[in-house]
């Protein structure tokens, strides 16, 4: 019987549309063309891994234990039969896990607000988004993505490491730039959300080898590479000293190097960290107030360890 009503009321609907510019549902006077004076019901998906969305959808509900992607229809040409400019889908992550809604290959998102577009976006737990085909024939609009609570804090995105361990590595020559071997860090700054910040660690040590008491400076930097490239200058020093005499002196040292990056948008980058011999001096009498004389053999590095962690909100 309700199929037979809906047929009717669909068919009453073909029959008054061509003559009443507006149409309205349980009112006499609609402002709209069309106006629902009521409630309207769209179909509600529930999965729990990863689906692309078909044109039956309209509200999909994720609700798995890991983490998946959903995603979306090929976007439709701007005309023609099969164009669904305008169409509308609402996707909520009712889990803990991460969801990644991504357009159809070749296809993006548009965010708005000078952000750039991307293929993909992140949906965090309990967050939803709405998504709208605009008019272009390849893209969606993010219209409006939001959480079930206010929370402004930062979020970890992803961790990367990097390690090289009792691999010598002689630093030479003095007061030049040498990159160190093993600490190459590739992170990707995802879209999608309105900051970012990227810290960076490197922990080196080694040691410094003189005929005389000497002492030294180690000064660090990052070289960045990807979507955008610089030097990050002098981000910190470390110093070794020897204060015996002998043939051969060691002098350990241990260098944390680490500094927080907050200005790049949306994209890959790498770092790679590289230091430089500085302020070095020795003295044949134990006296450093006597330079120079005596030789640095070597200021050799033994290993890294190093670490760069994404962080969004």
């Amino acid at each position: 019987m309700k199929k037979i009503i809906s047929s009717v009321i669909l068919i009453a609907l073909s029959i008054i549309a061509p003559f009443k510019a507006q149409v309205g549902i349980n009112t006499s006077s609609p402002s709209s063309t069309l106006e629902i004076n009521g409630s309207l019901e769209g179909a509600y998906r529930k999965v729990t891994s990863s689906t692309t969305i078909n044109d039956k959808d309209y509200y999909v509900a994720y609700e798995g234990t890991t983490a998946a992607n959903i995603t979306l229809p090929s976007a439709s040409p701007v005309s023609g039969n099969t164009s669904f400019t305008g169409r509308t889908y609402r996707i909520k992550n009712l889990s803990t896990s991460t969801i990644t809604i991504q357009a159809a290959s070749g296809q993006n998102l548009k965010f708005g607000g000078g952000l750039s577009n991307s293929n993909s976006f992140i949906l965090n737990g309990g967050n939803f988004v709405v998504i709208t085909a605009n008019d272009t024939g390849n893209t969606w609009n993010l219209d409006f993505a939001g959480s079930s609570a206010s929370d402004s804090s930062w979020k970890l995105y992803s961790t990367t490491l990097s390690s090289i361990i009792n691999s010598p590595q002689v630093i030479s020559p003095v007061n030049a730039q040498v990159s160190v071997n093993g600490t190459t860090l590739t992170v990707t700054v995802p879209s999608g959300y309105s900051q970012a910040q990227i810290a960076l660690r490197w922990d080196v040590w080694g040691h410094g080898n003189s005929d005389r008491p000497a002492f030294g400076s180690l000064r660090f930097h990052i070289l960045q590479t990807g979507t955008s490239s610089r030097t990050i200058s002098s981000i910190m020093m470390s110093s070794w000293a020897t204060t015996t005499e002998g043939n051969d002196m060691y002098s350990r040292f241990a260098a944390p190097a680490s500094f927080a990056v907050s200005d790049l948008g949306p994209g890959t980058y790498t770092f790679n960290l590289s230091v430089e011999r500085n302020d070095e001096k020795t003295s044949p009498s134990g006296s450093f107030n006597n330079p120079p004389a005596g030789t640095i053999k070597n200021v050799t590095l033994w290993g890294v360890q190093g670490k760069a962690e994404v962080y969004v909100k």
